[in-house]
């Protein structure tokens, strides 16, 4: 693969390739038992949100929130096993870098937490450093993004991405897909994506992962569906 063609690909973290429910249902429950109560899966997900189930019990919001502030940290919600990989990421990530893709991360979190996330389960061998991180309480990851395939494009230990090159961004939300919009259309109009190895401009391509077969959001129309990490090497692979 010559470094014009090389293709990157962009995976969202919790909910594509980290199972973060069960750490979040697990911290659910116990708040809701240090405050009297037990709650089960089904009227966690029954409820828009864990505030939602706090006002069906009659539970004001700050009592709920200095109780689930004593949730467990994330390093040991990971060595509980609360947070496992999706059994399809492993396989999905060794097949596309075996193929030469530049492999990327892209969240929204702590800073922190993503390190441990990502120390835990061994996954800097795909992505490295490439790797950001989006304040939580921003709506967009479009900064982030931006940033983050630019230094892909500089960075002196990849071969670079080129004009031309095509750039996927996985996710299971509708913020981790259209994305790409933001970033090819910096691409093709900033001037600072045009130093170094990079040459603007870049075709991006957004993929919603769809594990649970939820109805698709109008936002998402034009963007590709798969329903498992499984299908995404032979979509977007040589």
């Amino acid at each position: 693969m010559t470094n014009k063609q090389r293709k990157v690909a962009v995976f969202d973290i919790d909910g594509t390739i980290l199972d973060s429910m069960p750490k979040m249902r697990a911290d659910i429950k116990s708040a809701f038992r240090r405050l009297g109560y037990t709650v089960n899966d089904e009227q966690i997900a029954q409820q828009k949100g864990w505030y939602g189930l706090a006002e069906a019990l009659e539970i004001k919001r700050e009592n709920y929130d200095l109780e689930f502030d004593k949730r467990k940290s994330w390093e040991q919600s990971l060595a509980d096993g609360e947070a496992p990989l999706f059994m399809d990421t492993l396989p999905c990530l060794e097949d596309l870098a075996s193929q030469g893709f530049i492999l990327a991360a892209l969240t929204k979190s702590d800073p922190k937490y993503t390190k441990e996330k990502i120390d835990y389960h061994k996954l800097n061998r795909f992505f490295g450093d490439r790797i950001a991180v989006t304040p939580v309480d921003q709506k967009s990851k479009k900064v982030e993004a931006i940033e983050l395939i630019r230094r892909i494009g500089v960075s002196p230990y990849v071969s670079g991405i080129k004009k031309g090159s095509p750039v996927y961004f996985i996710g299971d939300r509708v913020e981790d897909v259209i994305v790409a919009e933001d970033v090819y259309k910096a691409s093709y109009s900033n001037p600072g994506f045009q130093d170094g190895l990079f040459e603007s401009y870049i075709m991006t391509n957004g993929i919603w992962l769809n594990r649970e077969g939820k109805s698709q959001p109008q936002e998402l129309n034009d963007y590709r569906t798969i329903k498992s990490l499984a299908e995404l090497p032979a979509i977007i692979g040589t």
